[in-house]
């Protein structure tokens, strides 16, 4: 999970509720606390990298231009009030918003955030530059400030804009078919291009070997018939938006009803509902944020949903089959028979009755309940093999019973 977070972000609270579910099923604070240190020791691991390697502590120097562009979808700087040196970030002030200056036209927040006449790109130069030339530290402090200040003066119209970003969660089905044709190539610009090269002379020390793949002109390359197989997968399977919300609702409906609720349902509910908000929440909806969650969906639904009598009913079968023999009535904590009471010490015995051969009385044939002396091996007299339960009389004067005349 701690990996995970390195790759999005938008999961470290996941971490967080993976120890708060440990606390709730009484796992222990040992155990909570070292899941917590797990998720975190690689978060912490990458931040002290990026640090050494950046000067600015965190994960990224995006995440504040991220979060800037998604308040573009109801920013009001009438409202905001920014001081002077964050007025270029205005909605007014945005190339893409003057083409269409009015107060109700809004473009996706990632067409604010990559267009390259916007005020990230101002400083570097002219013409088109790489996409990480404007993700600058000062850049994404000055872009964080100014979403901060617009969420705390627009709390309801944010919270607007992720609910209709959700929306299209359940309502559209994923668009993101795999092309069925050719698609056009790319025109990369010899800056760009440039950009591309050094990045992976970097990793992989050459570009040896990369003239076929990158060039001006460069992107997706189709290979037959396995381009036309995975589209006519696609017509045939897939999961429509409406059903991925019935699953979702299924999943929240387990967390209300008790019957339904359990621990760990919850938890795989809320970490998918972590996976589906956050990327709305600090940009905007796409379809490939949602995909990790659906799992998670799946299986809370499938918790909130399952026969828990039958599981019952199991599990009882299971303590049948491994379960300790009884002890007997009476006695506790122990089942060694050398140590039980003899019965005849611990019940009084009623009168004989004619006929009864099992209660026959004294030395008449009921060789189990024999006179003191008399063929009783468990009883014997001392010298006869049967220490442990002398009759009176004769050693274990602790256990003697008296008997008249």
């Amino acid at each position: 999970m701690g990996t995970s977070a390195i790759v999005r972000p938008n999961t470290l609270p996941v971490i967080v509720a993976i120890a708060v579910y440990l606390l709730v099923i009484r796992a222990g604070w040992r155990t909570a606390c070292a899941a917590l240190a797990a998720g975190l020791l690689p978060v912490a691991g990458y931040v002290a990298w990026f640090t050494a390697a950046t000067g600015n502590v965190g994960l990224t120097n995006s995440e504040g231009l991220f979060l800037w562009s998604r308040t573009m979808s109801f920013a009001n700087c009438a409202v905001i009030k920014p001081p002077p040196d964050l007025a270029a970030l205005c909605l007014g002030r945005q190339p893409s918003a003057q083409v269409r200056p009015t107060a109700t036209y809004r473009l996706l927040p990632r067409q604010y955030l990559w267009d390259h006449r916007a005020w990230l790109w101002k400083d570097v130069g002219p013409g088109l530059v790489p996409d990480a030339a404007g993700f600058t530290p000062a850049n994404n402090a000055r872009a964080r400030d100014f979403a901060i200040r617009a969420i705390e003066a627009q709390p309801l119209a944010y919270l607007r804009v992720i609910g209709a970003g959700l929306m299209r969660t359940f309502i559209h089905s994923n668009q993101m078919h795999f092309p069925g044709t050719q698609p056009l190539p790319v025109i990369v610009s010899p800056a760009n291009l440039s950009y591309m090269l050094a990045a992976v002379r970097d990793y992989l020390g050459t570009t040896d070997g990369l003239a076929p793949y990158v060039s001006n002109r460069t992107g997706t390359r189709l290979q037959q018939p396995y381009a036309t197989m995975l589209v006519r997968y696609q017509d045939l399977i897939h999961l429509p938006g409406p059903l991925l919300g019935l699953i979702v609702l299924t999943g929240l409906a387990g967390l209300f009803i008790p019957r339904r609720r359990t621990a760990a349902g919850a938890l795989i509910w809320i970490s998918a509902a972590m996976i589906i908000i956050l990327p709305v929440a600090e940009h905007e909806y796409t379809f490939r944020y949602v995909i990790p969650a659906i799992p998670l969906a799946c299986l809370a639904a499938g918790l909130a949903l399952r026969n828990r009598d039958k599981d019952a009913l199991a599990s009882g079968y299971g303590q049948l089959e491994t379960r300790p023999p009884e002890r007997p009535s009476g006695v506790a904590g122990t089942t060694d028979l050398a140590e039980l009471p003899h019965p005849a010490e611990t019940v009084a015995d009623p009168a004989p009755s004619l006929g009864d051969e099992s209660r026959a009385a004294p030395g008449q044939g009921d060789e189990s309940r024999t006179a003191p002396g008399q063929g009783d091996e468990s009883r014997t007299a001392p010298g006869l093999g049967g220490e442990p339960r002398a009759v009176p009389g004769h050693g274990d004067e602790s256990r003697a019973r008296a008997r008249p005349g």
